[in-house]
């Protein structure tokens, strides 16, 4: 989701909130030291200082009406999050709808879990703005016969050249999984990194950690749905979020503000306009995403 004005939440520098953004401002400041390649471009530096985000995660359930309407919902963990970053969720699914939940063709009432990305950028005049960067939406619970599911997936092995650059993140693939279980097509659709540089240093970063998902991936074995609607189907896709982590490198604590640099968006061909404008990194990485299932939504609609 790209939101406008409603999905957008102004910090000051000072009040309230200023404990929560002097450390946001260090984050981003540090993130900003630690991840900048030398680079021997000058404007390089004033191209990441105008582009540099950070952002959070926050996971939790959203309740859907009978009507599509938002009715609710329920944070993970809600005490690790910030005042702020809970309004700032709170407001945007409050204007939320989606299309109505059918259980045998009729609406009903329904609970999903939730990724919302939440992102953080300081403006010239010293105030952070937080925006709403994408969410996703999953079923909650289910049955595994209704679902493409996990058989054999080992894990990319990190390659050399990024280890020795100090690239790392995360790559957002979507799976054309055939009826035999095996991967027949797949597309990189996202690469968010967590070190900057300039263009052809940020395009090469992407390409290691590319080169190493795909190869990973084209191995790969899923169990096929049974039973269910789409059982009978000639392929299923997924989407896989594939995290990067360097030697001794954790993943950021649930509440804790990380490095935002999201790549470029490539649609792939077999699935439809409205589910590629999905904005895939509000999906945890190692999980399964099976596109089609879980509530789709329509407001706010992506730009």
């Amino acid at each position: 989701m790209r939101p406008g004005a409603s999905g957008a939440m102004l910090l000051p520098a000072k009040g309230k909130v200023e404990g929560a953004t002097m450390k946001l401002r260090l984050v981003l400041l540090l993130a900003l030291l630690a991840g900048v390649f030398a680079a021997d471009a000058a404007g390089t530096k004033a191209d990441v200082r105008k582009t540099i985000e950070n952002s959070m995660l926050v996971t939790g359930t959203i309740d859907i009406g009978a009507d599509g309407a938002a009715i609710g919902h329920r944070l993970d963990r809600p005490e690790k999050l910030p005042e702020f970053v809970r309004d700032l969720v709170a407001k945007a699914v409050h204007e939320m709808r989606f299309e109505p939940v059918l259980l045998g063709g009729k609406p009903v009432k329904a609970r999903a879990k939730m990724g919302v990305r939440v992102a953080a950028r300081k403006l010239e005049n010293g105030n952070y703005q937080l925006r709403i960067a994408s969410t996703s939406f999953g079923e909650q619970g289910g049955d595994d016969a209704e679902s493409v599911t996990r058989e054999k997936m080992r894990p990319p092995e990190y390659p050399m050249d990024a280890a020795m650059h100090n690239v790392g993140g995360t790559v957002y693939l979507v799976l054309k999984i055939g009826r035999q279980g095996t991967v027949e097509d797949l597309v990189v659709e996202q690469i968010n990194l967590t070190v900057v540089g300039n263009e052809r240093q940020m395009e090469q970063s992407r390409k290691w950690l590319a080169e190493a998902s795909v190869d990973a991936a084209r191995k790969w074995k899923f169990r096929i749905p049974t039973r269910g609607e789409s059982a009978d189907d000639s392929f299923w896709s997924l989407r896989v979020p594939v995290a990067f982590l360097l030697w001794k490198q954790k993943e950021p604590a649930y509440g804790q503000w990380d490095a935002y640099i999201p790549g470029p968006h490539v649609r792939p061909a077999w699935i439809d306009a409205d589910e590629a404008r999905q904005n895939p990194d509000a999906m945890i990485a190692g999980d399964l995403y099976q596109i089609g299932k879980g509530p789709k939504l329509i407001r706010p609609t992506q730009g």
